[in-house]
């Protein structure tokens, strides 16, 4: 399910052995302006990428892009790899602890674009037709880590626009911002929540669904502990109980993922 760019599966390996990068990275204005609550912006070092927040904020944001990207890497799910940036000391009030999200293949589009387009009907039923798997396998994952930002945001969900349909189908999930401790500010990871398919015509694989559950189960403990832990302490506010919750959270619906899916799924 992962049909990244060679380039960006060299540096997916690279991001899941070391958590922040040593590339030059620099800005890149005349790619245009991105959308979204954190207030992305393009980058570029050895590939183009989308870096995160803008300003500082006391969700950590760019901790969970981080997470949540080497977490569907060990799995491994299209979550495009996500590197730690440290920006240096600035003066413009900007934030210097940031994400960087790779591009992940070539003229990515936005789901929400083509599917709401007209004249692109024949190639938002092409693509359709070979969404079900990949789709129904990251349901599994953002029921997971609770994310709460896929099922209305049409920017979210990247694919390509490839009609070939002897071709694997190249998608790609983003932003994972507003999922675990956004949306734990107690306990929350201890309920059922549970996500819709990001796009409700395409139908659900059940056994896709089961396969990925049971792939997440067995994901070792050790790996989800190690990736949080990991993560260094400037991107993350109150650096020792954050990450506790996030540990405790995903390792609780880790356990249970099955229970969750089964409000929503008939698995």
């Amino acid at each position: 399910m992962r049909y990244f760019d060679e380039r960006v599966d060299r540096f997916a390996d690279q991001c899941r052995r070391q958590p922040v990068t040593q590339e030059p990275w620099r800005l890149r204005p005349d790619l245009g302006t991105l959308s979204g609550a954190a207030s992305s912006y393009w980058v570029s070092a050895s590939i183009v990428g989308v870096a995160k927040p803008l300003k500082p904020d006391n969700c950590p944001f760019a901790a969970h892009e981080k997470i949540a990207s080497d977490l569907a890497y060990d799995l491994p799910l299209p979550v495009p790899p996500v590197t730690l940036w440290d920006r240096g000391p600035l003066s413009t009030g900007d934030c210097q602890y940031v994400s960087i999200s790779a591009v992940p293949f070539p003229q990515p589009r936005e789901w929400g674009k083509i599917n709401g387009d007209p004249t692109l009907r024949s190639l938002t039923d092409s693509i359709r037709r070979r969404m079900s798997s990949a789709m129904s396998a990251m349901l599994v994952f953002d029921a997971w880590v609770h994310n709460t930002d896929h099922d209305n945001h049409p920017g979210n969900l990247l694919v390509s626009a490839d009609p070939d349909e002897t071709s694997p189908l190249r998608f790609a999930y983003i932003d994972y911002s507003y999922s675990m401790n956004h949306s734990w500010p107690n306990n929350e990871w201890s309920g059922v929540s549970c996500p819709p398919p990001y796009d409700r015509h395409v139908p659900v694989n059940t056994d896709v669904i089961r396969e990925t559950a049971q792939r997440v189960q067995e994901l070792p403990e050790a790996n989800i502990r190690e990736i949080i832990e990991r993560i260094p302490a400037e991107y993350v506010s109150d650096p020792d109980q954050s990450k506790r919750k996030l540990v405790t959270g995903l390792l609780d619906r880790q356990r249970r993922i099955t229970e969750i899916l089964r409000t929503r799924h008939a698995i």
